[in-house]
């Protein structure tokens, strides 16, 4: 259920404008992973988010006179808290509105653009607050980052161009989705094993007993097409049990772990 509540700007009273607004927002505390942009600036700084680390990404301190520079040509100069110099910009409905948020670079962009999984800052402070998002491992420390949403990790695709968001230590990924398919890699790999043993064994001896003539010739031709293909499934026999020990002795849950 929602109802109307009413959204405190963090960066105090700003002289123009209105010092809250009016939101529809639920009742109960919600999952913010799944939230982005003004949504995930709403819930997190009403405190609408169900875990305690979802913190507002908003900074407490009012825009100066000076702040986004080169930004906004038609800003309007205001007092903040009526004792620092500020200012607003004009919205299309005619009213004067500051709801920017301020880079560590010194660009400003709009509560949409925060926390929206894009780096619309430059520097990342636009996200770096967000807890929606992972960082894709090898763009952790790169300028350019990738950031995907927390419900594409450890979802099976692979999203991350470096894979991280699958093959990471909380995906538990393993080479054998289910115990159906183990259980049928170590029987089919055991059977191919023993039976083409024996079918390999079994037409050396005889091949070794044959007398030469223009029949056994023929049929020396079988039994060496027939020991050759038995090796054939004599060596996936020998993977399919060394997948299987691999996956449930060597690696288990944690193959893909970097």
């Amino acid at each position: 259920l929602c109802s109307e509540e009413q959204f405190t700007r963090p960066g105090g009273v700003v002289f123009g404008v209105e010092s809250s607004i009016s939101l529809i927002a639920p009742h109960s505390k919600v999952d913010c992973r799944h939230a982005f942009g003004e949504y995930y600036v709403y819930l997190s700084c009403m405190g609408k988010c169900s875990d305690a680390g979802f913190k507002c990404p908003l900074k407490k301190q009012p825009l100066r006179h000076d702040s986004c520079p080169g930004q906004y040509p038609d800003r309007v100069y205001t007092l903040a808290n009526n004792s620092s110099l500020t200012f607003v910009t004009r919205t299309e409905q005619g009213t004067y509105h500051q709801d920017y948020f301020q880079c560590d670079n010194g660009r400003c962009v709009e509560y949409k653009q925060v926390c929206d999984l894009f780096d619309d800052c430059g520097d990342m402070s636009d996200e770096l607050n967000c807890k929606n998002h992972m960082i894709c491992a090898d763009t952790g420390n790169s300028t350019k980052h990738q950031l995907i949403s927390l419900s594409h990790k450890c979802d099976g695709i692979y999203d991350c161009f470096d894979l991280s968001d699958e093959c990471n230590d909380k995906c538990h990924k393993e080479i054998l989705g289910n115990s159906m398919l183990k259980c049928l890699c170590w029987l089919q790999g055991l059977l191919a094993v023993i039976l083409n043993f024996i079918t390999i064994y079994g037409g050396i001896v005889n091949l070794r007993r044959m007398k030469t003539s223009t029949s056994s010739i023929l049929v020396f031709c079988n039994k060496v097409l027939v020991i050759s293909i038995s090796c054939g499934d004599f060596l996936v026999g020998l993977y399919l049990i060394g997948l299987s020990i691999f996956d449930g002795i060597v690696y288990k849950a944690d193959y893909s772990r970097p």
